[in-house]
């Protein structure tokens, strides 16, 4: 008779990576180097590889992207709708090389617009709000209740935005090298024009708020 060995996993979503050439082979270098594994593929919707040199610089951007290795077993998703890396072992080795990619993508990661999208997902809670706080504090006053639909109007307006520009483009990975594609400001634009469009949102609305209450 002997003990059966705990089986152990590891697994870790990220935030919105975009990923670039130089990303993805640090990424294989980390994974041959380190972890040595028996198998290793490369696949995007079309197509599998065996090595990432095998993907031409100018291979069309991708959302659907997946790395995988057997013994030990790792998958490195990134897809429209999120990014997880999964392990099927959590000893030394393996993570030493898990925390390495971890900090390659970490890198990568569009914070921002990943926390805005977050937050519209909770504007569809208001949909019901002014109606029940109305049933229910009958005093609450005819402010209020428009403040509280003109907030919903608002978080409707920016949920279907950000749904439109982020939500099936959750990860985007780029075969070609950063410094090859064009400036920060064209790289970025979804998060600048978000974070302008709820500046102005958010100005409009402390404007009509000072309307009402002066």
């Amino acid at each position: 008779m002997k003990k059966k060995e705990a089986y152990n996993c590891y697994t870790l979503n990220f935030k919105m990576p975009h990923l670039f050439r130089e990303d993805l082979e640090l990424l294989e270098k980390i994974i041959k180097e380190e972890l040595k594994p028996k198998e290793y593929k490369l696949e995007t919707e079309e197509f599998e590889y065996q090595e990432f040199k095998e993907i031409s610089e100018d291979t069309e951007t991708t959302s659907e992207f997946h790395i995988q290795t057997h013994s030990p077993y790792i998958s490195i998703d990134f897809s429209n709708h999120d990014a997880r890396l999964y392990a099927d072992s959590d000893d030394l080795k393996t993570i030493g090389a898990l925390k390495k990619i971890e900090e390659i993508i970490f890198r990568r990661e569009r914070k921002t617009l990943w926390r805005i999208s977050n937050l519209s997902m909770w504007s569809m809670v208001l949909i019901y709000l002014p109606q029940l706080l109305s049933i229910m504090f009958p005093k609450i006053g005819f402010k209020l209740v428009f403040i509280l639909l003109l907030t919903f109007i608002v978080m409707v307006i920016l949920w279907l935005f950000i749904g439109f520009r982020s939500f099936n483009n959750f990860s985007l990975i780029e075969f070609a090298y950063s410094k090859n594609k064009p400036n920060f400001f064209t790289r970025n634009k979804d998060q600048i024009i978000l974070i302008i469009f709820g500046t102005i949102i958010g100005s409009l609305v402390t404007i009509i708020f000072q309307k009402i209450f002066n």
